[in-house]
């Protein structure tokens, strides 16, 4: 079963809008995979992977733009 979570990188001092992608991750069963340490920092540095290829960015502008913390959720894109 594949499960998407979205990944969200904020700016503490709120001077740059958070930015954020979904991560694909195929997974046994429906748990939340957040829960587990392991798990979510995995998803995390895909995250970060994901948001920088799609800017154009390196670790140098994460530090720049000061998007130093990470969110991370279960996403559901089904509508009710």
């Amino acid at each position: 079963m594949i499960q998407n979570y979205q990944v969200t990188l904020i700016d503490k001092n709120k001077k740059y809008r958070p930015v954020s992608a979904i991560i694909k991750i195929e997974q046994n069963n429906d748990g939340d995979l957040t829960l587990d340490a392991k798990y979510k920092k995995e998803i995390i540095n895909k995250g970060i992977v994901k948001i920088c290829q799609k800017r154009g960015w390196g670790k140098k502008e994460l530090r720049i733009y000061n998007y130093l913390t990470a969110l991370v959720r279960k996403y559901d894109n089904t509508k009710n």
